[in-house]
């Protein structure tokens, strides 16, 4: 049993504590005057109070008053100096279901914790006292102690009517047949009821029909006693047909027999939560769709490094389910040749949250690897914060064949060249082209004179043009390789996105001898600009 100890002085603090550690009590907390025990409480949720009366701020009795009815549940033991039958009267109407006097803690005030444990009332020797009269109580400073908590009571009655106005939620009592007895002017606001008028409705006239039955399934289980409070998330019908999405806590208030009075709640406004929650799923849904159909195997990662999505090319290209690929089950179809060398180069771009290029070796579902190209992204939040990374691999085996077979023979290469389904040209040292492949002329259906030197320029889409002629100088002028998406006229006049790699060749000393280059077909299912965005993010 939680027990929280709130008394102004700390002598009496640390004396109660002592008597129920040494009974096995567990002492949760103390509080040093009646606001910081409904701060307590509310934090610390102990099944017991034990309650001083004379204290600063707000004294013991309209702290029990107020306690009981937002914890309807946590049991109060008034254990004050006072031996008064006024006293005893104000503690029992505040709502306390065990009455103490502190010059017989010894005697009483483990006996009053188990009983009220138990949801019984204990007034013992404190009661007898107070009936027959105290003989060392002063009647006058009795009336004057009662006047000056009536007093106080009904100062903190008007700051807690003045709360209830001013809440920046949502506030109502609701019968227990439930008619709105009591509402505050954010939830009249809200939706768009005057007071009045609310009190002519219940809270089911103002329920969206698909969670009335939630609603009601939770306030019945407050009354039968198997909860305390509940809380969820439902629709509200405003007055103009609309609906608002509320954040609704409820919790019952009980006279001090233990009987059921009404249901006190509290709404929050989420309706721009639940729409940015609904944005949300919409746009993941979106991207998942788009990732499903794009020419690419795509993922994405959390800020530790582990994959938590593969979309529908990338499994079908394993052959493996998505529970089999996440985590670091992926790494799995990584040739053991290519495996720390890229790991490496992810975990050290992961840790400096900066893009990736890599190249190795994936085994497909057939059990062949394949060669693929993998580039990744930050994934960032609107406020800046790292949220992992995306990325893509794309199937460059053709052009890795081609590398190989150039830098054996160029017999081979021609051969090789020629027989695959990619669109693979040469050039010069300086970038100029001069050779082409089979595919190429079947996809374009243009001439080799048409195509040398930069006539190649002429099929790619005029948005490409400018971006790629400058990517392809400053690639030249470096000798270094490159790779871009791009979109390419085919001789029906139609456009299909590829995916385009160049390698330069250099003898020795490092000079650029020629250039070679294949364009892989991407396909035509996405604009070049979502192309670009799933493969070279």
């Amino acid at each position: 049993m939680r027990v929280l100890i709130v008394d102004d002085h700390e002598v009496v603090r640390k004396g109660v504590r002592s008597l129920l550690l040494r009974s096995g009590y567990d002492v949760c907390g103390e509080g040093v005057d009646g606001e910081d025990a409904i701060a307590k409480a509310k934090e610390l949720k102990p099944d017991v109070v034990v309650m001083d009366v004379s204290m600063p701020r707000l004294n013991g009795l309209e702290a029990t008053r107020q306690m009981r009815g937002l914890f309807p549940d946590v049991q109060v033991v008034i254990l004050t100096q006072h031996e008064s039958p006024e006293m005893l009267r104000q503690a029992v109407s505040s709502g306390a279901r065990a009455y103490v006097t502190k010059s017989s803690i010894a005697k009483d005030l483990l006996m009053a914790i188990q009983k009220v444990g138990r949801h019984e009332t204990f007034f013992g020797s404190s009661a007898n006292g107070a009936a027959g009269g105290a003989k060392h109580v002063d009647a006058q400073d009795t009336l004057q102690r009662s006047a000056t908590v009536e007093h106080a009571l009904r100062d903190n009655e008007e700051l807690y009517r003045a709360t209830f106005e001013q809440a920046a939620v949502g506030m109502c009592h609701v019968a227990l047949d439930g008619r709105f007895l009591r509402v505050n002017t954010k939830l009249c606001n809200w939706l768009g009821y005057s007071p009045e008028e609310f009190l002519k409705l219940t809270f089911m006239a103002v329920t969206h029909p698909e969670d009335l039955s939630s609603d009601v399934e939770n306030a019945n289980a407050l009354l039968a006693g198997t909860r305390e409070t509940y809380q969820i998330e439902k629709r509200y019908l405003r007055k103009d047909g609309s609906t608002a999405w509320g954040q609704l806590t409820v919790g019952l208030l009980r006279d001090q027999r233990g009987n059921p009075r009404h249901f006190i709640s509290v709404i929050a406004d989420i309706d721009d939560r639940k729409q940015a929650d609904a944005a949300l799923r919409e746009s993941e849904s979106r991207f998942r769709m788009m990732a499903d159909t794009a020419p690419a195997l795509v993922w994405m990662a959390e800020p530790d490094a582990q994959r938590n999505f593969f979309n529908k090319p990338w499994l079908d290209f394993r052959g493996r389910t998505l529970e089999q690929e996440l985590g670091n089950g992926w790494t799995e179809g990584v040739h053991p040749e290519d495996l720390d060398r890229i790991m490496n180069i992810y975990l050290s771009a992961v840790r400096s949250q900066r893009p990736f290029t890599m190249e190795y070796r994936l085994r497909r579902a057939d059990g062949e690897y394949r060669w693929v190209l993998s580039n990744g992204v930050p994934r960032r939040s609107s406020e800046g914060k790292f949220e992992g990374h995306i990325g893509s691999c794309t199937d460059i085996t053709p052009h890795k064949q081609m590398e190989t077979a150039l830098r054996r023979s160029e017999d081979d290469f021609y051969a090789l060249a020629n027989s695959i389904p990619e669109l693979v040209w040469m050039a010069d040292r300086a970038g100029s082209l001069f050779w082409f492949n089979r595919g190429w002329f079947d996809y374009t259906g243009t001439t080799l004179e048409q195509m040398q030197g930069c006539g190649w320029q002429a099929v790619h889409h005029p948005d490409h043009r400018d971006r790629i002629a400058k990517q392809v100088a400053r690639a030249w002028q470096a000798g270094e390789p490159w790779e871009d998406t791009f979109q390419l006229r085919s001789k029906n006049g139609s456009y299909r996105t590829f995916l385009a790699r160049a390698t330069p060749l250099k003898d020795a000393n490092q000079r650029v001898v020629k250039w070679f280059g294949t364009n892989s077909d991407m396909g035509e299912a996405v604009t070049s600009h979502e192309a670009s965005a799933f493969l070279m993010p």
